[in-house]
This record gives structure tokens, C-alpha cells and sequence, in this order.
């Protein structure tokens, strides 16, 4: 009879318990996918989600899209928009994504009948190791929540998917929001309406005193030469299939590699780099922003060693829609199979420079 008694207790504690954990999830809702807002400022939110569901809301608003990792968070529509007044772009950049999430949303976008018109792939060079690459094959929903694509995306039900978000059990990611809504005032947010993300707190203390910002951000201060990060052979046949499924649905592509911290260009793996580089002119005609030049060697443009700012993202467009002659001459490169050698030998030398200054 005790037995008995004990049991019912455990099981009404573990119901409690359940009940309990969803509460709070919901309440506080760590990774925005329940739109409770009681919590107004983000903290780990869900990007492949909430994202989706603003176009679901919004689809004849846009008509083209930024596809990119969170580096390309800072690209903003308003950029590309003065130079294309017709276009309306939405920044579909998502953190820690890889070219099967570009994949997978561009053929969610155009399977379900969204306008795209043009597309920008942006490529980050740090996410193209082959480690990367095998984590990133497999099943969507084997990533964090921080990371799982909306339920239509992967044709799942609404209720299963949100039944993974009421029993897990993240006490970081909640703890996390509640200290960035009490303690934070100027917290980074994520602007639905265009798809960038602001940086508010780096952006304050750079204002403020951007040497002593450079100073306390560690990323920046590696400085040594380690080339240890390889790019797999697999991304030239992904950026393949983007490419095809672009020219399959008349879509305009425009591909940038994207700048890259001096800390991030020290450890690339060179004969990786370049192969890369010459394979992907093979296929296409791009643009490359990245290699040792006057802005990559200057952290104050550079929120850490994987982020940069807006100023750069600017320039950027500017040095694509050539609208701008003061930009640095050795920023921004259209590479193609007749100019790919020559670039590849212009890099070779930088590298080989960075190798002694930052042995």
C-alpha cells in the first residue's frame, strides 16, 4: 500500500514537473517560436522559424533574398535596395547554417510558390570544412532548437514540432533571456521586418570607445598563423545544385564570398583556399571579398573575428554596384576563369606575407 502511495506521488510529481517545464517555456519561450512575447528581448532565437513565419505572413512583400550564414546578418535590404529600387530583398541569413539550409529553404521558397527573383549567396569560408559539412548532412532536427527549420520547411506537423520546444529541458537558453530582459539596455535584436540582426551592445561600446572594445574582444588577439581549417570538395557540388536551381527558375544569382577577419584567413588551409577559389570560377562568376587586405587587417571593422559591421557590408555593394571610388582598391574582386589565376597569385603573396608576420 505504501509502494502504492509513493508511485502516485512520483508520477503526479514528474506530471508536475512536465507541466512545470512547459510553462516556463512558454512563457519565456528562449528560442521565440511561441510568440508569447511577455519576454520582449531575444536571446537564442530561432532564425530558420521565425523568419519563415514572418514570409508565410508577408510573402508579396519580398521578391528576393540574402542567403547566408551570420555573418551576412548585417546585409541589409536597405543597401541593395538604393541601387535597385524595384527590388525588395529580405535577409534570409541563418547562425551556424550551411549550403544544404541554403538549398533546402531556396527549394521550400520556390516549391511553394514565393517570388524570387534574384538571389544573393553569400559564402563564409569558415563553414566549409568538411567536418562542417558531415554535421550538417544529415537529419535537420538533429541540431540544436536554436536551429531546427520551420515545421513547413521540413513538411512536418505543427504539433510534433512544437512538442520538442515544451519538453526541453534548456536552462541556459532561459536563463539567458531572462538576464538579458532584466540586465541588458541595449540588447542586439534581430529586425524581423528586413531580416538583419543588430548588434545595439557592440555597436554602444565601439561608440563609446572602440580601442578599449578591440582590446577586451579576445577573438580579435589570436594573431598566429595555424592553417589548419580545410574546405571540403563537396561545397563546389553544392554551390552546383544552387546554381542550377536558380537557372531551373530563371532566378537572377549574384555569389559573394564574404570577408573574412585576418584571425579567420590564419587559419585556412592555402592549397584548400585556392583550389576552392578556382573551382568555383569554373562554374561561375563571383565576387570575393575575402584574402589579407585594409579592411580585413583592421579589427575596428569587426565586431569579433567572425563578425563584421555594417560599415563593411556597405561597402561591399557599393564595390559591386561600383558606386563608390574611394573604396580600398584591394577590396572586392570579380573573379571569373580569365581573372581567377592572377587573383589566386595576388593571394598566394598575401599569404606568404601573413605567414611571417603572424608566425
Amino acid at each position: 500500500m505504501l509502494t502504492r502511495k509513493w508511485t502516485y506521488k512520483l508520477i503526479a510529481a514528474l506530471l508536475a514537473g512536465r507541466l512545470f517545464l512547459s510553462i516556463v517555456n512558454i512563457c519565456v519561450d528562449p528560442y521565440d517560436v511561441f510568440g508569447s512575447n511577455i519576454l520582449t528581448n531575444s536571446h537564442a532565437t530561432n532564425e530558420r522559424y521565425v523568419k519563415i513565419k514572418h514570409l508565410l505572413k508577408n510573402r508579396h512583400k519580398y521578391d528576393s533574398y540574402i542567403f547566408g550564414s551570420s555573418k551576412a546578418n548585417v546585409l541589409s535590404p536597405e543597401m541593395i535596395n538604393k541601387y535597385l529600387p524595384d527590388t525588395h530583398y529580405y535577409n534570409l541569413s541563418m547562425k551556424n547554417s550551411s549550403l544544404f539550409d541554403y538549398l533546402l529553404h531556396l527549394n521550400y521558397l520556390i516549391r511553394n510558390g514565393f517570388e524570387v527573383r534574384n538571389v544573393i549567396l553569400t559564402i563564409d569560408l569558415s563553414l566549409l570544412s568538411p567536418e562542417y559539412f558531415a554535421a550538417f548532412r544529415g537529419e535537420p532536427l538533429s541540431l540544436t532548437p536554436e536551429h531546427f527549420p520551420h515545421p513547413s520547411v521540413l513538411k512536418q506537423s505543427n504539433i510534433s514540432y512544437y512538442m520538442r520546444y515544451l519538453k526541453k529541458l534548456a536552462p541556459k537558453a532561459v536563463l539567458g533571456k531572462i538576464h538579458k530582459n532584466i540586465f541588458m539596455n541595449s540588447p542586439n535584436q534581430l529586425d524581423i521586418e528586413k531580416g538583419v540582426y543588430r548588434w545595439n551592445q557592440q555597436e554602444k561600446e565601439i561608440m563609446v570607445n572602440h580601442e578599449k572594445y578591440i582590446l577586451t574582444e579576445d577573438s580579435l588577439h589570436t594573431n598566429k598563423v595555424n592553417r589548419y581549417l580545410k574546405i571540403s570538395g563537396e561545397s563546389i557540388d553544392a554551390i552546383s545544385r544552387f546554381i542550377k536551381l536558380c537557372d531551373t527558375n530563371n532566378i537572377n544569382l549574384t555569389i559573394i564570398i564574404l570577408p573574412q577577419n585576418y584571425n579567420v584567413m590564419n587559419i585556412l588551409a592555402e592549397a584548400e583556399y585556392f583550389s576552392f577559389l578556382i573551382n568555383l570560377s569554373k562554374i561561375t562568376q563571383y565576387w570575393n571579398f575575402s584574402g589579407y587586405h585594409s579592411l580585413s587587417t583592421e579589427n575596428k571593422y569587426f565586431y569579433d573575428y567572425q563578425h563584421f559591421r555594417p560599415l563593411i557590408a556597405e561597402m561591399i555593394f557599393d564595390r559591386i554596384y561600383n558606386k563608390n571610388s574611394t573604396l580600398p582598391m584591394d577590396f572586392g574582386f570579380l573573379i571569373n576563369q580569365q581573372t581567377v589565376i592572377p587573383h589566386t597569385i595576388e593571394l598566394s603573396y598575401q599569404l606568404r606575407k601573413a605567414n611571417v608576420m603572424w608566425k
